[in-house]
């Protein structure tokens, strides 16, 4: 079994990223014009995570899959 079949995606990202509520996340989008954000964990669900950027306030909810992509700077 791996380890997310174990502990849940959830959990693994979580523990894998120190994720919380109040962690700011860097991430900038891909491409040549690639626009840097900051993100903060505003809350955690058990599907997807609440972001909400610190300039613009935009918010976002990817789920655990992509979240994950997007902090090793796959996605």
């Amino acid at each position: 079994m791996s380890k997310v079949n174990i502990y849940g995606l959830k959990a693994y990202i979580s523990n894998a990223f120190d994720l919380h509520v109040g962690k700011r996340i860097k991430y900038a989008e891909c491409g040549d014009g690639g626009i840097e954000h900051i993100y903060e964990v505003k809350q955690m669900f058990p599907f997807c995570v609440l972001l909400e950027d610190i300039f613009d306030h935009t918010r976002i909810c990817p789920c655990y899959s992509k979240l994950s992509l997007m902090l090793r700077g796959i996605e």
